[in-house]
């Protein structure tokens, strides 16, 4: 199988939203991998509230 790339890195947002206008939270991952090898790891995570 041909790679497109040899160290594939995913940045993945949610955001999070309550019942009221401010309840809003984003939660964020850094995921990535190289070759050979098949396994992923994350390399970053964050959560922050998002203020209006």
């Amino acid at each position: 199988m041909t790679r497109k790339r040899d160290e594939p890195l995913s940045y993945i947002s949610l955001v999070f939203r309550g019942n009221g206008d401010t309840d809003v939270l984003t939660a964020g991952l850094c995921v990535f991998s190289t070759s050979p090898t098949t396994v992923s790891a994350i390399s970053g995570c964050t959560f922050s509230p998002v203020s209006h």
